[in-house]
């Protein structure tokens, strides 16, 4: 059960939307750089196998 005193008020509503949303874009910034890393790695380390580039559609 919410209680007035637990319910958040819009601008808490706000913060807490505005946080998350930029939580979420720091995750997927992270998440980018990681997969450009990899994919210069696996290029580099498999251009010689196409097959299994063609496997990670690189």
């Amino acid at each position: 059960m919410c209680t007035a005193s637990s319910a958040l008020t819009p601008a808490a509503t706000d913060r807490t939307t505005t946080k998350s949303t930029a939580d979420r874009d720091a995750a997927f910034a992270v998440l980018d750089k990681w997969q450009k890393i990899f994919e210069r790695l696996a290029r580099t380390t498999l251009k010689s196998r196409p097959d299994l580039l063609k496997k990670l559609n690189l």
